[in-house]
């Protein structure tokens, strides 16, 4: 079982976005102007500018590929949020990210007001995701996260104002509509972000993002926990 995760391949469960840093066929050390889309889409995640690319390093997290953000960089997806989300009630995010910071509240994935998937810095580091002007939902982890640590993490979204927040493969049990479940018009079109949720960048990462996967649809439990142990086990740490 152990060995049939390991060779998982997230485009066959039907992954929508699939940005694999063990496929970056570049050198050690290199600056990321492309990362490319492993699904049928080609929904790539690209800079043009060289001061905001990240750098690709080939044993970044567990002797693996990663890419690392330094506070500056930022990889925008061309209509990545029209592609991906507009519109869409139930969708699936999975993350693996090894972080030196939490000060910036950094957010690994989304677009300014529109979406995105934040660790936020308070007392407990927590995740934090949000759709609008007027929807935020946050979930504080069971435990406390770590910089320098490498976690897989993850939001289900089954409904207009309904989800599940997972850290290592656990679903976190504090989950809060801060908002009241009120939801407004979203937009219909425009880019989406990995690193940052601006192009300029702002509440940028700083440390190693080596996987993002977004599926259009809320996943079941055994095939996000497949994925999760996927995940784990290619950038060699621990899941549930």
């Amino acid at each position: 079982m152990r060995a049939r995760q390991r060779h998982f391949n997230p485009r066959f469960s039907g992954a929508d976005l699939v940005l694999d840093a063990r496929y970056i066929a570049q050198g050690n050390a290199t600056a990321v102007s492309s990362w490319v889309d492993r699904s049928a889409n080609s929904y790539n995640a690209a800079q043009p500018t060289g001061a905001k690319q990240p750098t690709f390093e080939t044993a970044g997290v567990g002797g693996q590929g990663a890419v690392k953000f330094d506070g500056g960089d930022v990889l925008e997806i061309a209509s990545g949020y029209t592609n991906l989300l507009s519109g869409d009630d139930t969708w699936s995010l999975v993350l693996v990210t090894n972080l030196s910071s939490f000060s910036a509240q950094p957010v690994v994935f989304g677009r300014s007001n529109q979406f995105f998937f934040e660790y936020g810095n308070m007392s407990t580091v927590y995740y934090y995701v949000g759709e609008s002007t007027t929807f935020r939902n946050y979930g504080t982890s069971n435990t406390v996260m770590s910089t320098n640590t490498s976690y897989v993490a993850g939001f289900t979204k089954t409904g207009a104002t309904s989800g599940t927040l997972y850290n290592n493969g656990l679903a976190q049990n504090s989950f809060t509509n801060q908002a009241g479940g009120l939801m407004t018009t979203r937009i219909a079109t425009g880019d989406c972000y990995v690193g940052a949720y601006t192009s300029s960048p702002t509440f940028a990462v700083t440390g190693y993002i080596p996987m993002v996967l977004f599926f259009k649809t809320n996943l079941s439990d055994p095939m996000l926990k497949r994925i999760n142990h996927f995940a784990a086990l290619s950038w060699k740490f621990s899941c549930n």
